[in-house]
């Protein structure tokens, strides 16, 4: 946890949650011993954090195929109604091209991001 603190610890310290605190499918069981639970998390399992003017997007379980689609940064929700100048990731040189429409479409490519067992965290510029 703390060499993933290292990378990304700029989208948990000084940040304020978003407006959502995020998307997915995957439930997460509450109360009393359900922390043995094994959570599976999909790429569409993602988390929001922000920070002046910067949205962190905490993708949970990285795909394969490098494509990520966050619906609550797309057109469609009108949560965002600001401009997307950029997008980077986290521990790496990387700026995935994006564009948004319905959803806010992410690709890296195939293999690019070899996350493991770790979240990917985006961070997205907006004006």
């Amino acid at each position: 946890m703390g060499k993933w603190l290292k990378v990304n610890g700029e989208a948990i310290y000084g940040t304020r949650y978003w407006k959502i605190f995020g998307e997915g499918p995957t439930v997460v069981p509450e109360g009393h011993f359900t922390d043995t639970y094994d959570k599976h998390f999909t790429s569409e399992d993602i988390r929001f954090t922000s920070k002046s003017n910067h949205i962190y997007a905490t993708v949970l379980h990285w795909p394969e195929e490098g494509e990520i689609h966050i619906k609550a940064l797309g057109n469609d929700m009108k949560l965002l109604k600001s401009t997307i100048r950029d997008i980077e990731i986290l521990g790496t040189d990387l700026h995935p091209a994006f564009a948004r429409n319905k959803e806010l479409d992410i690709s890296c490519g195939r293999g690019v991001i070899e996350a493991g067992d770790m979240p990917v965290v985006l961070k997205i510029t907006v004006e």
